[in-house]
């Protein structure tokens, strides 16, 4: 006997399942009352799983799922081949950060330039690139001097490729002898404040079906659609949320 049907299970879809009996049993032994009704369901049966199902793999290689099932009273088996196929979804990454090596490159580049121009003859400026820790420590004979240093640093940062957003300055000090000294943290990662005002934002939007997922300094945005995606993706490239927002992962 071969029974055939669609239906829904667990949030996937069931397109086939095919019902193989052992012998042929008889409507009185399967207790039904006629032709064309359902068989008994799963929860009645006493049953043995069988192959699992694995979401990973593409529809095409999606394998069966057999599961053993026993009639109650009648010593009768059958086996239950389920065909399960995963609702297609796209996604892409959120994230922020600097490549810690064009930093050291725009770096030395900087000192070069302040080595030969003819307002710094004679100072005593110097950048410090603490690579480990993620910052940088500019020092300066005095607020004139810094400034000129900062906008060098900015400029050959810019050059190579570093986003300048990510350079979080702080409020320059004042040393010994009138000298003015700053500190800049570069940001590789995306706060916890900033990620939520970005994942309200875009649910603030109604895109359709989108979700979003902030997993550690990172977000997921997840939606049925590429164009949703894009049209997500466009959104947030117009937002100024004090990072460079970079989109990765899209799949």
């Amino acid at each position: 006997m071969v029974g055939e049907g669609r239906r829904q299970c667990s949030g996937l879809r069931m397109y086939r399942s095919r019902v193989h009996w052992r012998r042929r049993p008889t409507l009185e032994e399967l207790g039904l009352p006629g032709a064309g009704h359902a068989l008994p369901p799963a929860e009645q049966c006493g049953s043995r799983r069988g192959v699992s199902v694995d979401p990973r793999l593409p529809r095409s290689h999606t394998p069966t799922s057999r599961t053993t099932l026993l009639r109650p009273g009648t010593g009768l088996t059958f086996t239950l081949c389920i065909r399960f196929v995963m609702a297609k979804t796209n996604s892409f990454d959120v994230s922020t950060g600097v490549d810690l090596q064009e930093v050291d490159n725009a770096v030395n580049q900087a000192r070069k330039e302040v080595a030969t121009r003819y307002d710094f003859r004679g100072t005593n400026c110097t950048i410090e690139f603490d690579r480990e820790g993620g910052n940088l420590r500019l020092d300066a004979d005095d607020d004139y001097k810094r400034t000129a240093l900062l906008g060098i640093l900015r400029e050959k940062m810019a050059r190579r490729g570093v986003p300048v957003k990510n350079m979080d300055e702080g409020s320059p000090e004042q040393g010994s002898m009138g000298r003015s000294r700053q500190r800049i943290d570069l940001k590789q990662g995306i706060d916890s404040d900033t990620a939520k005002r970005i994942s309200k934002a875009i649910r603030d939007q109604s895109f359709k079906k989108v979700q979003v997922q902030i997993q550690g300094e990172e977000l997921r945005v997840t939606a049925p659609s590429r164009d949703t995606l894009q049209e997500v993706m466009a959104f947030l490239k117009a937002q100024d949320y004090g990072v460079e927002l970079q989109f990765g992962n899209y799949r």
